[in-house]
């Protein structure tokens, strides 16, 4: 047994023997090893961001549109072109299978057409696919020097370069028109229909209406030749077509009547001509 005093003895069991350079060696090996695996990430990471968003591999290259009857391609064609020129925070570009917004699509669209069916869908890796259905163009609207279709529920559908051969409606308050509101009701389009048709019967078609020019409640139908006919929202279409037809029955009327500015029908039974 040591004699040694218990204040002098060391626990040399427990003792760590290292040596300083070795442990600094091992440190550099884990840092240059740390460093680079972030290097292989970091090259990984960039070069998948550039695979998915700047190689021609995603790039839309080609964009069908079914569904077209009277709008012309070429119009709906633009629209996506200058969507697909667009850049998002100056570098990346609406051009790519994922980038590529359809519901942002839909939107500009919608700015200018409104579809009775619009679904637009992208096939991996580089193309779109449009498929819509328009709606069916009943009249021209013409307003605040605008040309507009609508559907003969009133509601305006797309802008018109020029009017058709539809009815031609220009509404005299100039009020704006918004593609997808109405711009008429549909009652009062049907009363308009309604008085064409039973004017060309009960006239035997010796009118001809170049447009008709809304005033709130009051409709002048301009004619190609002959006088303005002139009708009233509040009277129904019958009465006034009737008295109409009354004055054309008689012969004097009929020889003067290509001389005439318009013919008055809004005030009930009696009938204004000049």
């Amino acid at each position: 047994m040591s004699n040694l005093s218990l204040k002098y003895q060391k626990d040399y069991k427990n003792a760590e023997y290292s040596n300083p350079r070795l442990t600094r060696d091992r440190e550099k090996r884990s840092r240059r090893w740390r460093g680079f695996c972030l290097t292989i990430f970091m090259a990984v990471i960039t070069g998948l961001i550039y695979l998915l968003f700047f190689s021609p591999l995603f790039e839309i290259k080609e964009v069908s549109i079914n569904g077209l009857e009277k709008i012309k391609s070429d119009s709906i064609a633009k629209i996506l072109s200058e969507y697909r020129g667009e850049r998002r925070w100056l570098f990346l570009s609406n051009n790519n299978f994922w980038l590529f917004d359809a519901a942002a699509v839909e939107s500009r669209l919608g700015q200018k057409y409104f579809f009775e069916k619009l679904e637009i869908k992208k096939k991996f890796p580089a193309a779109v696919t449009i498929s819509l259905e328009e709606k069916i163009s009943a009249v021209n609207w013409l307003t605040n020097n605008f040309c507009y279709h609508l559907d003969m529920t009133g509601m305006v559908i797309e802008y018109c370069d020029s009017a058709t051969q539809n009815m031609t409606i220009k509404d005299m308050a100039n009020r704006a028109a918004e593609i997808g509101q109405p711009a008429i009701t549909r009652e009062e389009l049907v009363y308009l229909v309604e008085i064409s048709d039973q004017f060309g019967m009960r006239t035997k078609n010796q009118f001809r209406t170049k447009q008709i020019e809304k005033f709130g409640n009051l409709f002048d139908f301009i004619q190609e030749t002959g006088p303005i006919l002139r009708f009233n929202y509040n009277l129904t279409a019958a009465e006034q077509i009737q008295r109409l037809g009354s004055l054309l029955e008689q012969p004097d009327f009929l020889a003067s009547m290509s001389d005439m500015k318009y013919i008055d029908l809004r005030f009930g039974e009696k009938v204004y001509y000049q």
